[in-house]
């Protein structure tokens, strides 16, 4: 909760800056503003990028499974039952069932998405791609579409995660891909992204 607070707390100080931004005239006061902004944006960055990697390490044993969302090259349309009840999220995999551990985590939908966006590539992408692809939506020749259905007790909601040959990856869950890779940012290592893929591109890759 400590990393939650703090996040809201960041989120507050910036909005707040840039409001006084705007209605103070003097340039120096307005450049200190525009300073302290710019710092609330990195903490708010840095604070989610720690929290949702401890989410990450917590849901392991999920994001290992070698789970495949495409069964055969002649898939039409894909579904992604994700069933909720009592906070609880869980799917299946070859008959088994799997749970996210995701108490008190802000944006589970989101973390839940960005995970089957992850599998999406880690079966479609290929060496010689570059490892940019796999942080932003990415034309997929071979890409069906993809939904992710979430049900409970009261209402079911879906969420189109790729159509048309493409995948559709929303800021919030570029974020949270880009999470497990903060140090690249902070030391502006861009030079890692502009690669090709020559390696195998899956879960265990992703957390290390």
């Amino acid at each position: 909760m400590r990393y939650i607070r703090l996040l809201y707390i960041s989120a507050i100080l910036f909005f707040l800056a840039f409001i006084i931004l705007f209605i103070l005239t003097n340039e120096v006061v307005a450049f200190i503003c525009l300073l302290f902004s710019m710092i609330c944006i990195i903490i708010l960055y840095i604070v989610f990028s720690k929290y949702t990697n401890k989410y990450h390490d917590l849901n392991s044993s999920i994001t290992l499974i070698p789970y495949k969302i495409f069964k055969s090259g002649n898939d039409k349309e894909i579904k992604i039952l994700i069933y909720k009840s009592n906070d609880k999220w869980t799917f299946m995999s070859k008959d088994e069932e799997y749970s996210f551990n995701l108490d008190n985590y802000p944006l589970k939908k989101t973390f839940i998405k960005a995970f089957f966006i992850r599998c999406i590539y880690y079966q479609l992408l290929k060496k010689g791609d570059r490892i940019e692809s796999f942080f932003k939506s990415t034309q997929i020749s071979k890409l069906n579409e993809v939904r992710i259905c979430f049900v409970n007790e009261r209402c079911s909601k879906e969420y189109i995660i790729a159509k048309n040959g493409k995948t559709r990856i929303t800021l919030l869950i570029q974020i949270v891909l880009l999470s497990k890779f903060l140090a690249y940012a902070l030391n502006r290592h861009t030079n890692y992204f502009r690669k090709t893929i020559d390696f195998n591109l899956n879960e265990e890759w992703y957390l290390k």
